[in-house]
C-alpha cells in the first residue's frame, strides 16, 4: 500500500474508533456500587442499607456462635438445627449487634454517600458481620473503664 492511502486509512479508523468511543461512552455518574442520581430512593435505600445491617449482625453472630462451638465443644456437626437457632437468639453477641447496628449504620451512611441498593447491600452486610468489632473500637468496654477511674 502506498503511503497516502495508509495514512488515509489510518486517519479514518481512528476517526470511527473516536465516534464510536465517543457514542458508547456513558454520559452519567454511574460508577460500580453508587447510583445515578443520589437523590432518588434515598429513604427505601435508607432502610434496605439498615435491615442488610441488621442480617449482617445476624451471620455475624451465627459465625461465631458456631465458631465457639466447634472449638469448646469440639462439634464436627450442628446437630438439630432448632437447638442452634435458639443458641442464637439468646446469644449476648446478638443483642449486642443489634444495639450497636445503629451506630455502625450511621457511620455507613456517614461516608458512604450515593450508594446504590447493591452497594449498601455489600457494606451493609460487612459491618452488620463485623459490628460487634466496630462497636467495641468505638465504646470503651467495661473493663477498660473501670480501670480508668480510681
Amino acid at each position: 500500500m502506498s503511503s497516502p492511502i495508509r495514512v488515509l486509512l489510518t486517519s479514518l479508523s481512528l476517526l470511527i474508533g473516536f465516534i464510536a468511543f465517543w457514542q458508547l461512552a456513558p454520559t452519567h455518574v454511574n460508577f460500580g456500587l453508587f447510583r445515578t442520581h443520589p437523590s432518588a430512593g434515598i429513604i427505601a435505600n435508607g432502610i434496605w442499607g439498615f435491615l442488610m445491617t441488621i442480617a449482617g449482625v445476624f451471620l455475624g453472630s451465627a459465625y461465631r456462635t458456631l465458631s465457639l462451638m466447634k472449638l469448646k465443644e469440639g462439634r464436627k456437626t450442628v446437630g438439630r438445627p432448632r437447638v442452634i437457632i435458639k443458641r442464637l437468639i439468646g446469644s449476648i453477641d446478638l443483642w449486642l449487634g443489634i444495639v450497636a447496628a445503629p451506630l455502625v449504620y450511621a457511620l455507613i451512611l456517614q461516608s458512604a454517600t450515593g450508594l446504590s441498593a447493591a452497594g449498601l447491600t455489600v457494606v451493609g452486610l460487612q459491618n452488620g458481620f463485623c459490628c460487634l468489632v466496630i462497636a467495641d473500637s468505638l465504646v470503651p468496654t467495661l473493663k477498660e473503664s473501670t480501670q480508668a477511674d480510681p
